[in-house]
């Protein structure tokens, strides 16, 4: 005779589902001298299901297609979302490689176009909190920074040019 025994059922219930939101409960039956017996109806377990939030924009300010090294470059990262993000992600790509650059509360990233990595394609993502847990945006598209010359020599090479003007 059996006096005890675990038994676990599961149900798989896809969020994609317009109809998986929802109280649910469960309850089981044994057969018992031939006659199903039915246990008493557990408690409920809500389900609440909520869209990813929307997939940001990228910027670069000041916007150019090549920055003269030096030149301080902003990354921004652009959401349109009723929630207040909490956390930025930004990522660089070259070669097809992908690197987390920075991680961090602010919508904005400095780079530093002196650093020799600086040159690549930057895009970034971002988390909100909503139903007591942290959802994340999927990754925005691409913005590319190119880097060219030394940025003292194009304003010493100008400088030359206009003394010599004026010593002619």
């Amino acid at each position: 005779m059996k006096v005890s025994s675990t038994e676990r059922a599961s149900h798989e219930i896809s969020t994609s589902d317009p109809g998986a939101e929802g109280s649910y409960s469960c309850l089981y039956s044994i057969e018992t001298f031939r006659r199903a017996i039915q246990s008493r109806e557990s408690g409920t377990v809500s389900i609440s299901v909520t869209d990813p939030p929307p997939v940001p924009s990228i910027t670069l300010s000041p916007h150019y297609t090549v920055y003269i090294r030096g030149e301080p470059v902003t990354v921004t990262c652009i959401t349109s979302t009723e929630h207040t993000p909490f956390n930025f992600r930004f990522f660089k790509k070259t070669g097809g490689q992908s690197m987390e650059v920075s991680s961090t509360e602010r919508a904005s990233h400095e780079i530093s176009t002196s650093d020799p990595g600086a040159e690549g394609s930057y895009s970034c993502l971002y988390s909100i909190e909503t139903f007591r847990r942290a959802i994340q945006s999927r990754e925005s598209g691409t913005a590319s920074i190119s880097v060219t010359g030394e940025r003292n020599a194009a304003y010493t090479a100008k400088f030359n040019m206009l003394n010599e003007e004026m010593c002619a």
